[in-house]
């Protein structure tokens, strides 16, 4: 993956075997461990999200829309780029992601489940 992820950056993701996206928002971005904090939403769909799905960007409105997200899940660059990213647009953080990031810190060790495959 040769494109930095975007803090603040919402993605549309390729979740697993049966094809099925999600959306993923990059809360954090630590290069030196190529860390990425992620906040992955729980609804999935059968065709990829398009930025034109989401008419309301103010942050805190996915949170309504799409409903539960896992809070912050530290993952490697391998296994974000796995997860075929597309881009759709930048957001602020809410207060509550920062929360998040200020409670469980940047400094985790990477989730990369890739490592087995």
């Amino acid at each position: 993956m040769t494109d930095e992820p975007i803090v603040g950056g919402v993605y549309s993701v390729a979740r697993g075997k049966e094809r099925r996206f999600g959306i993923v928002k990059v809360l954090a971005f630590v290069p030196e461990s190529n860390t990425i904090h992620a906040r992955v939403f729980e609804r999935c769909v059968s065709i990829r999200p398009e930025v034109a799905w989401f008419d309301d960007r103010t942050p805190g409105v996915l949170d309504k829309v799409l409903q539960v997200a896992i809070g912050t899940l530290p993952i490697t660059r391998r296994v974000f780029a796995y997860w075929q990213p597309e881009f759709l647009f930048a957001q602020e953080l809410t207060d509550v992601e920062q929360d998040l990031l200020d409670a469980y810190g940047v400094d985790g060790k990477p989730w990369d489940d890739l490592q087995y495959a």
